[in-house]
């Protein structure tokens, strides 16, 4: 197993495909590094077809589009003043 980085968009919703095809096992934490919004997560072996992390970001007092499968991963206070909402859902 070995623990990977990905860089978000500041966007609502997006895929992450898991880094060489490798099974998320578990997303672990975001952050920020750097003033950008991270997200690591613990990947384990090989599998075809490569399995998909779907992350939803939300702000503070905007209205939540949240399903019961999206789990929570974090909340993340920025150094610019903003604070966003992880959450994820992995489909392999």
């Amino acid at each position: 197993m070995v623990i990977y980085k990905y860089e978000l968009e500041m966007i609502g919703y997006q895929e992450i495909t898991a880094f060489e095809g490798r099974s998320p096992v578990q997303v672990l934490a975001a952050g920020e590094q750097d003033g950008k919004l991270m997200l690591w997560v613990e990947l384990g072996e090989e599998v075809s077809p490569p399995c998909r992390i779907k992350v939803y970001i939300y702000g503070t007092g905007r209205p939540l589009t949240r399903t019961t499968s999206q789990k929570h991963v974090d909340t993340v206070r920025m150094s610019n003043g903003y604070v966003w909402h992880v959450f994820t859902e992995i489909s392999c």
